[in-house]
């Protein structure tokens, strides 16, 4: 039997039990037969036949120099996570309330029918001013003011259009967005099932574990994971979670 956390090495021979063979990992768990191994880099493999597990006292020059190297690499990963600046907690953004798509279209509707009513009036009310102007003038007192007012008032009738509607789209329309990880009422059981996991396991969880053991949305487990780990209070690293 092996001794919880014991570093060994799984055999590199073909079994249809062993989904890393030559991988490197810690045991998790032990029997007189059988043993359950966690990877250094992500993985586990469970009830293991003890004869295709070696200690890390009983590998060779070789397969030390592999173990070293895989736990300097996952030092320096740890260390480049703790030297990254830590980042601010997103601030809930306040969204304005956008007015619904029936009444936004009723008011534009409305726009539309008052400014064509005002074009209208106008131009009902021009040609009455035109024949109203002869009959107080005589034609032949004044014929180039009367030609030069017509000519006037037709180009105005004629180059007058209505106004655009921007009433209605005053209003900045702004997207809602999700509320940042932290005001999530998800986040304090997500960080209970970490704390658990954790525990069991010297402060590391499989993601695979936590996917299993996670009752929500795969896509929240994930936003949660990256605004831990950028608060630096996780370490993530190729299938495995590491409490900093």
């Amino acid at each position: 039997m092996f001794d919880k956390g014991t570093l060994v090495v799984v055999a590199a021979r073909t079994w249809p039990g062993i989904n890393k063979p030559g991988g490197v990992g810690k045991i998790i768990l032990s029997t007189p037969t059988t043993c359950n191994v966690k990877y250094i880099l992500g993985g586990t493999d469970k009830e293991i036949p003890l004869e295709f597990v070696k200690r890390n006292e009983d590998l060779g020059s070789r397969e030390k120099k592999q173990v070293e190297k895989l736990n300097i690499d996952v030092e320096e990963k740890r260390e480049r996570r703790n030297k990254a600046p830590l980042k601010a907690p997103a601030k809930a953004v306040s969204v304005p309330k956008v007015p619904a798509r029936k009444e936004v279209a009723r008011e534009e509707a409305q726009n539309e029918n008052r400014d064509t009513n005002q074009v209208a009036k106008k131009q009902k009310s021009q040609p009455a001013a035109k024949k109203a102007r002869p009959k107080s003038t005589p034609s032949s007192s004044f014929p180039s003011h009367s030609t030069s007012s017509s000519s006037k008032s037709s180009s105005h009738s004629s180059s007058y259009s209505p106004l655009p509607i921007t009433e209605a789209l005053s209003t900045p329309l702004v997207l809602p967005t999700s509320p940042p990880p932290c005001a999530s009422p998800q986040l304090s059981s997500f960080t209970n099932l970490l704390n658990s996991l954790f525990d069991l396991n010297d402060g590391e969880a499989n993601v695979e574990d936590i996917k299993e053991k996670w009752k929500g949305d795969v896509g929240d487990l994930k936003r949660m994971m990256g605004f831990l780990e950028g608060q630096n209070r996780i370490f993530v690293s190729e299938g495995a979670v590491y409490k900093v």
